[in-house]
């Protein structure tokens, strides 16, 4: 419809100047004129919307929660004496959804109207970035033309990671498989079996001795127990674009949260070791501790400039990664220098897994690489994983 009154218009200024060329009379000059000034006050017109159009958005709070629904608010005023025929506003989509609001729909004001919404916004990935309107498209009373201009004042969000849980994916069975195999093997310099009693841990019952003596018997483990486990964290941003880093960044992130969460729950001690401007590392052995880290993670902040290899050495370098049972390494690749890296840190007795973020996979594999190191790469877009033989 709108290329049809465009049509009209070029064939109105047709038919003037082909007027004029024929009989140049005062009828046909002013038709001309009347046709001329139609863009003219067209465009006056929309700059006059532009100032008077008032666009007020906030949400809940300005700090929101990964893949957790928040109340939006907006509201489109007009307030000057003009009647604004057709705005249209275009939203960042790409981070963030708002149910109930589209590109497509088109609002008509009367002079002081105003358009008042509550709905839903979700944003998709921890960070910070805008939200919200981001530009607004508005077309003169004829629907010639258009204006499409920036959000003035766009809407930014600090999204914090959600808390989310290994326990119901498949990976989160693997870690707990492995944990146990980690304790019984890590934890003894010499083992005896004795005749099971009601405190004992299930986990160190001796099925052989038990099916000998037809009594519950359990392994009684002495010499230094290696019971301290540590994650790592990747520093390295993958790009400078944010639909480039956001997602692998927001992965890696929960799957710290989620690693740390698991063993809270499970009572064994973890240590989290990450990078600012120095190396840190913060005990996640009861719930401030976890507080203490969830936070530190809400305002993490990755670099170009720096790689897998750098993170690692400045991770180990005091060597508190030497009584460690077992090292985590969540991130991007290492490769095979890095896991040496993460050997070596543990003095060859520490067993290695790996939690790879890959951005272009769209299934994930659980692979073991050697003896010593388990590597599960995961896609960026949800917490899940495939666990194959």
């Amino acid at each position: 419809m709108r290329a049809v009154k465009r049509l009209l218009w070029i064939g109105a200024l047709a038919l003037a100047l082909t007027g004029i060329s024929l009989s140049a009379g005062a009828v046909t000059y002013c038709f001309l004129w009347v046709v001329l000034a139609i863009p003219v006050v067209c465009y006056a017109y929309m700059i006059c919307v532009i100032f008077t159009l008032k666009i007020y958005q906030k949400t809940e709070g300005r700090n929101m929660i990964s893949n957790t629904p928040s109340d939006f608010y907006i509201t489109l005023q007009n307030e000057g004496w003009l009647p604004v025929s057709s705005v249209q506003l275009l939203f960042y989509s790409t981070f963030s959804t708002i149910s109930g609001l589209s590109d497509h729909e088109v609002y008509e004001l009367m002079p002081h109207e105003a358009v008042r919404k509550k709905t839903q916004m979700l944003c998709k990935y921890r960070g910070e970035y805008k939200v919200g309107v981001k530009k607004i498209v508005i077309r003169d009373f004829l629907d010639l033309f258009s204006i499409t201009v920036n959000m003035r004042e766009p809407l930014n969000v600090i999204v914090a990671p959600a808390r989310v849980s290994l326990e119901k994916e498949n990976a989160g069975e693997l870690l707990k498989q492995m944990d146990r195999e980690s304790a019984l093997n890590k934890q003894a310099i010499a083992m005896t079996v004795r005749e099971y009693v009601p405190s004992d841990d299930p986990r160190l019952i001796h099925w052989g001795a038990t099916a000998t003596s037809q009594k519950l018997m359990v392994r009684e483990l002495t010499g230094e127990a290696k019971n301290h486990i540590a994650i790592l964290v990747d520093k390295q941003r993958p790009s400078g674009d944010p639909a480039g880093y956001l997602p692998p960044e927001n992965k890696i992130v929960e799957l710290v949260i989620a690693l740390a969460d698991h063993y809270l729950q499970n009572r064994i001690p973890v240590d989290v070791y990450y990078l600012t401007d120095r190396a840190c590392r913060t005990n996640v052995n009861d719930n401030a501790g976890f507080t203490a880290l969830y936070s530190a993670m809400t305002e993490y902040l990755f670099r170009t400039d720096t790689d897998q290899i750098m993170t690692i050495r400045a991770l180990c370098e005091n060597g508190s990664l030497a009584g460690c049972r077992q090292i985590i390494w969540v991130g991007f690749d290492p490769g095979e220098n890095g896991l040496d890296l993460l050997r070596q840190a543990g003095l060859g007795e520490a067993s290695i897994l790996a939690y790879l973020v890959e951005k272009d996979r769209t299934e994930n594999v659980v692979a073991q690489a050697d003896r010593d190191t388990t590597i599960i790469r995961t896609s960026q877009v949800s917490l899940m994983w495939e666990v194959t033989a």
